[in-house]
């Protein structure tokens, strides 16, 4: 199922001063996908073995966004926009793409640029009192005093560029090494950057290489080139990933763009298990929800044990209203898939919307269990508060929605949840030290 949530981010200064706007804006949509979550996870666990890297600590987040793009900030969190793994034309440029921003993360490059710019803009600051004193000295005011400091403070950006573009042919190296201990082959690097080069001249034309945020991508591609014509790196193309990778592009497409869009891409006389899931989803779209599920049985009776394809027809079912139909379905994703948050997370909230007693008290099992395995899930946290709410566990709807509010980053409003829920749960209980906690992270 694919969700979405907006989320806001602070603004990183460095990132501000170095490129003239953050690659986060304010309010980002974060598309949330189990099959993709668990693709991208089958694919970067030998990179991130290659790379040092433990997989429970670099997590992959998949922003909504119509430019190619991927970038690591905030500590190990790599970025991916959805026009990324729609334009990738196989799943090794996704490795690619991965490996390299992966290179960032092992080579420490995001803590180096920090502390680069934190010495350069105390130059920054520096070149300011320069500027004013020779406006003083001069008798030239204002314009001499800016034209003195600008000049210093183009020659910082220069320098913080240079300094940027070292970081990138660097981590293009470690992502050619990750990728070659990974046996993940390095040619979908190679394909990645000449589309990226094509974009490049169209949008660039022939801007100065020196005032690039990155090292243009035709010397990039040059390098990394070289560096494959010297290598064995014809490892094994995985059908498997591929095959997979195919139908994940299907299904962000056809949500992602129009209807029209997708069914030229997607004809529907082809029998390819994208082209038919692209179709159904078009089908979904339209309202034609009989016609999407019949081909989603479809689909089932050639995939049984395809988790996703369940996943899929129990949101159909759900957002048309069909809630017994979309638990069944759920049901039989979760039955595949046991351990999976966001699963559980769906079919709890199936059974929240029956709005009867048995649903809800199953509800909060298998939201108890989401949460276990994935604590920082914003909507699984708002169900919970919503079922426990409607059985009356007044002081567990409060405590979850206290939960919810630091994940939101809200600690006025979960200070406020948590104050309530310790009122009201018992003493000693697990629920109430829980709250006890919250108001003590909140102050």
């Amino acid at each position: 199922m694919l969700r979405s949530a907006k989320i806001s981010y602070l603004l990183l200064y460095f990132l501000f001063f170095l490129f003239g706007h953050s690659p986060i804006s304010n309010s980002e949509i974060i598309i949330r996908d189990v099959e993709t979550e668990n693709f991208i996870a089958k694919l970067t666990k030998p990179i991130f073995r290659a790379a040092n890297l433990e997989q429970e600590s670099v997590s992959i987040i998949i922003l909504k966004n119509k430019e190619i793009n991927a970038f690591v900030t905030g500590g190990q969190n790599i970025f991916l926009t959805t026009e990324t793994l729609l334009q990738a034309k196989d799943y090794t440029e996704i490795a690619a793409i991965i490996a390299h921003e992966s290179g960032h993360i092992a080579g420490g490059h995001l803590a180096k640029l920090r502390e680069k710019i934190e010495r350069e803009s105390k130059k920054a600051h520096f070149a300011n009192l320069i500027g004013a004193g020779v406006g003083i000295i001069t008798g030239g005011g204002v314009k001499a005093a800016q034209g003195v400091a600008g000049g210093i403070q183009e020659a910082i950006r220069r320098n913080i560029m240079a300094f940027t573009r070292a970081h990138e042919g660097a981590a293009d190296q470690a992502a050619l090494k990750y990728l070659e201990t990974a046996k993940i082959p390095a040619r979908g690097y190679e394909s990645f950057l000449t589309t990226l080069m094509k974009r490049e001249r169209i949008r660039t034309g022939n801007v100065n290489p020196f005032i690039q945020t990155h090292p243009l991508t035709k010397d990039r591609l040059e390098n990394i080139s070289n560096y494959l014509k010297n290598r064995r790196t014809n490892q094994n193309f995985n059908k498997e990933l591929q095959d997979q990778f195919l139908a994940i592009q299907a299904k962000l497409y056809a949500f992602l763009k129009s209807s029209n869009q997708t069914t030229r891409k997607y004809p529907n006389k082809n029998q390819q298990l994208e082209d038919q899931l692209a179709n159904a989803i078009v089908n979904y779209k339209k309202g034609r929800i009989k016609k999407a599920v019949l081909a989603m049985d479809q689909l089932i009776v050639n995939s049984p044990n395809n988790p996703y394809l369940f996943e899929l027809k129990g949101q159909m079912l759900f957002e048309n209203g069909k809630l017994w139909d979309s638990i069944e379905a759920y049901e039989q994703a979760v039955k595949l898939l046991p351990n999976e948050a966001l699963l559980l997370m769906a079919l709890s909230q199936a059974r929240i919307a029956t709005n009867e007693k048995e649903n809800i008290v199953q509800a909060l099992k298998e939201l108890s269990r989401s949460v276990n395995i994935d604590s920082k899930n914003i909507t699984a946290w708002y169900l919970l508060s919503i079922a426990y709410n409607k059985i009356g566990h007044q002081g567990l709807s409060l405590l979850s929605a206290a939960e919810k509010f630091i994940l939101l980053g809200d600690y006025k409003t979960a200070k406020n949840y948590a104050k309530r829920a310790k009122k009201a749960l018992p003493s000693n209980s697990s629920g109430k030290l829980r709250a006890e906690d919250i108001l003590i992270l909140v102050e």
